[in-house]
């Protein structure tokens, strides 16, 4: 396969893994001259995190703060696409591993994956308006939930 850019790229393969239902990582590039020549996309569980052994911090009175545990998230998992650069300043698909060494997400909970969530400009720009205006965040969301056609409880029940 080949492809006009690297953006066109990065969309395709994260719509791929949004109807399968795994989460996309970009990985690896190498660049000469500001041209990338190669670059990788990763499932979001491949490879493994490197173990840190953190001692006690402290805050500024001197009591320890609690630490979080981080939850586990990479297992191996090998998939993953490679594209190179090639003539025409386009791109073409060199390398693609399809086998996960773990499972998917379910379809009822796809529309939750990280690399698929996107804000729109629109929605983007209403939240800095209500920022200024000092509008806090749950007057906000309910702004933009009317404004998209959503439910509002309060207006129905006034209508009742």
């Amino acid at each position: 396969m080949t492809f006009d850019s690297m953006e066109a790229i990065e969309e395709f393969y994260k719509a791929y893994a949004h109807n399968v239902g795994f989460l996309v990582r970009i990985g690896q590039k190498k660049t000469i001259d500001n041209v990338i020549v190669w670059r990788r996309f990763l499932c979001s569980k491949s490879g493994f995190r490197t173990e840190k052994v953190d001692e006690p911090r402290t805050n500024l009175n001197g009591e320890k703060k609690r630490t979080h545990a981080r939850k586990i998230t990479r297992c191996g998992c090998e998939a993953m696409i490679t594209v190179k650069h090639i003539k025409d300043g386009k791109y073409s698909v060199s390398d693609f591993h399809e086998e996960h060494t773990h499972d998917f997400v379910t379809p009822r909970k796809q529309h939750l994956i990280k690399s698929n969530r996107k804000v729109s400009e629109k929605a983007k720009g209403t939240l800095f308006t209500c920022h200024a205006a000092s509008i806090g965040t749950s007057g906000a969301f309910r702004l933009l939930r009317v404004g998209e056609g959503g439910f509002c409880w309060k207006y129905a029940l006034e209508a009742i």
